[in-house]
Order: structure tokens, then C-alpha cells, then sequence
């Protein structure tokens, strides 16, 4: 093999495990997503899978360290104590959800080992949110290593337990959504996790007429862990997804395990 070959072999393998765009995976009807707020670059990367038992090849990767907030001439994480590495539907994308549809929505998630949840800070690993900025309908959190699904349609509901904490870390989960959104009571969020019903709620899903999805890793309440841990920086904290995808189907949103290019 030649210099010129090994380079370009050499140059192929460093930009597989390096990719930061966000164009690069099929999310089936989720349409193109874009970064919210967070544009460091180790706060997200598609990388080839570092556990090796992932249902892809290419994984995506985001981290969250002490101070990872901004302010983008609108909002300011930095001024109401949250820090986040989300993708979003953007705003006029033509793949947010608007009142009367019904999608599938699928994901794996893995927490490394070492994951700390940062209580009493609020966590969240994936939401619906509001087009009109009238909030969240509902959000997925972590919490003393578990994870959960929390419902703010009715805003009183309790936590769900999706994952037990003694279950949660160092191994591949899928959640699965089966949603009809709906300002009206004949709405339905039912949630999967590896195959199992854990959800099945009936009743509003949206409070307006249109929602987006974000997922990634998203602190609020930051100041409730300042005042806890006085002194203590918020934990680094580092979430694995694979095979984010919606569709109209449960068959649309599985995924194929493809294997890594040969050069």
C-alpha cells in the first residue's frame, strides 16, 4: 500500500469517528434536526459504536460539561441556570407534529458507566415541546439513575418509571412512542421500552395546535444543585442514542444493524 493510499485510509477512519453533522442519519419522518443552542464541539458527534452491542453501526454521542450554556439573541440558558446538548426540529420544519396525527417514534438509548444524574437539578433526555412556546407537553428524565417519562398534560402526573435505576446503565434500551396528539381528550401516549408497555395514557397530548422533538441532554434547576452542593461543579454527563427514527408504522421506526465500511 502506498503513502497516498494509507493517508486517505488513516484520513477516512479519523472523520468516521469524528462526524459532527447532523445531516448524516436517517430519522425517518423527525426530518432533519438541527443543535439547540450548544455548538461545542464535543457536545455532539456520530461515532462508531463504542460498546459494541449497539442496533447500529454509527451511534450519536452528547455531552454536557459544567458551564455549557449560551444565549442565542433570544433565549439565555446561561440566565435562567439551565445548560443543554439537544437536537431540535427547527422551526418551520414540515415534520413537527400538529393536531390529529398519529406517529411512531423510536430510539436506544445507553448510559455509560459513571453516569451521574445531577439531582436535584432536573435532567431530561428527550421532550415535546410546544411550537407557540406555550411549554412542554411531556419530557424524559433522569433521576438518581433511573429514567422516566413525565407527563405535563395533566400537569399534576407523577413520574413513570421507564428504567429502573439498577438497570439503567451500561446497556441498550429501546423506547418506543405511539402518540396520537390531540388537543381534545381523544388523544393517546403510549410508551415501549424493549417491547414492554410502560405507558398508556389517554387524554390531551398538546395544549396547541403543533409540537417538535428534541433529545439529547437538557439541565434546568441548576441553582438547586449550587445550593445542595455548594461548591460542586454539575457532573459531566455523556448519553448515547442509536436508531432515532419516526414513522407511521412500528415497522417504519426499526432499524437494521449495518456494518462499518471496509476500506
Amino acid at each position: 500500500m502506498n503513502c497516498v493510499k494509507i493517508f486517505a485510509v488513516c484520513a477516512a477512519l479519523l472523520c468516521s469517528a469524528c462526524v459532527s453533522t447532523t445531516g448524516s442519519m436517517d430519522r425517518g419522518d423527525l426530518g432533519h434536526m438541527t443543535r439547540s443552542l450548544n455548538t461545542r464541539s464535543y457536545g455532539y458527534t456520530v461515532i462508531p459504536d463504542p460498546t459494541g452491542t449497539a442496533p447500529t453501526a454509527m451511534i450519536e454521542r452528547f455531552e454536557v460539561r459544567d458551564g455549557d450554556c449560551a444565549f442565542d439573541g433570544y433565549w439565555s440558558d446561561c440566565a435562567t441556570h439551565r445548560e443543554r446538548s439537544e437536537l431540535t426540529q427547527p422551526k418551520y420544519s414540515p415534520n413537527r407534529f400538529s393536531n390529529g396525527s398519529e406517529t411512531w417514534v423510536s430510539w436506544w438509548i445507553y448510559f455509560p458507566e459513571g453516569f451521574e444524574s445531577g439531582d436535584p437539578a432536573s435532567v431530561n433526555i428527550g421532550q415535546f415541546h410546544e411550537a407557540s412556546g406555550s411549554g412542554v407537553s411531556n419530557m424524559f428524565k433522569t433521576s438518581y439513575g433511573g429514567y422516566y417519562f413525565d407527563n405535563h398534560l395533566p400537569s399534576n402526573s407523577d413520574l413513570i418509571t421507564l428504567i429502573r435505576p439498577d438497570d439503567a446503565i451500561g446497556k441498550w434500551h429501546q423506547i418506543e412512542l405511539h402518540v396520537r396528539w390531540s388537543r381534545k381528550s381523544d388523544g393517546f401516549f403510549e410508551v415501549f421500552v424493549n417491547g414492554d408497555r410502560k405507558v398508556n395514557y389517554h387524554g390531551r397530548t398538546m395544549k396547541t395546535g403543533q409540537v417538535y422533538f428534541k433529545y439529547g441532554i437538557y439541565r434546568s434547576h441548576i441553582d438547586r444543585f449550587e445550593k445542595a452542593k455548594p461548591g460542586e461543579p454539575m457532573p459531566t454527563q455523556i448519553v448515547y442514542f442509536a436508531g432515532m427514527k419516526a414513522g407511521e408504522t412500528r415497522e417504519e421506526i426499526q432499524v437494521v444493524k449495518e456494518a462499518l465500511p471496509v476500506e
